[in-house]
């Protein structure tokens, strides 16, 4: 797969390829694209593990960029997260805001 060179090019793609699977709360599963590439499965995830799994650093098969997620808790019930790089090349220059880099 080749890599977008729009943001909009990025976005359809994106849309095209995340999808849920699934029936009933242990089975419904996400499908989430690359957040740098868009191409398929970057992430597969059941809901009842989302938490769990988006701390897990994923790397693209297609791009060969890493990310995760980071969380962070500002009181009991208030969680923030934010997604970072952890790896591989730089995102495309039009990928706006750019994911800090960690």
């Amino acid at each position: 797969m080749s890599e977008p060179t729009s943001f909009k090019e990025y976005e359809e793609l994106y849309h095209n390829n995340l999808y849920i699977t699934g029936f009933g709360p242990a089975n419904v599963t996400n499908h989430y694209p690359c957040p740098f590439c868009a191409a398929p499965e970057w992430s597969v995830s059941k809901v009842i593990h989302t938490e769990e799994d988006m701390v897990q650093e994923h790397t693209c098969k297609e791009c060969g960029r890493s990310g995760k997620f980071v969380f962070t808790i500002y009181q009991p019930n208030h969680k923030a997260f934010e997604f970072v790089q952890t790896g591989g090349d730089d995102p495309p220059s039009w990928l706006v805001p750019a994911p800090r880099r960690i």
